[in-house]
């Protein structure tokens, strides 16, 4: 007799990790965006708008873990600077991945 485990588990987002969360003019910080599995078919420039700024092509060596660096294009005072995140990715087992989107306070 035979058995296997057929995985309908969306991945998520775990974490998403900025270096810096004060920056100032000229400033940038290194994003971090960890995942609760191996993901497929994900790309930051796809799969991530920022409304105040520019993020560079996320990396990862293991899937899970991806790393890019953040520049703002203005300073706002007042109101969040959001990543959103869509449902573009998915898991190696082909499940599609769950929007996530954090906003983040710049002096």
């Amino acid at each position: 007799m035979s058995s296997f485990t057929v995985d309908t588990t969306a991945p998520y987002v775990s974490a998403f990790i900025f270096s810096d969360t004060e920056l100032k003019t000229g400033d940038n910080a290194v994003v971090y965006l960890v995942f609760s599995e191996v993901v497929a078919n994900f790309s930051s420039a796809d799969d991530i708008t920022v409304d105040n700024g520019n993020l560079a092509a996320m990396t990862s060596n293991n899937n899970i873990t991806w790393q890019g660096i953040f520049t703002p294009t203005a300073i706002r005072k007042i109101g969040p600077t959001s990543f959103t995140l869509d449902t573009s990715y998915t898991d190696t087992a082909g499940n599609t991945g769950t929007a996530a989107t954090i906003c983040e306070l710049y002096d």
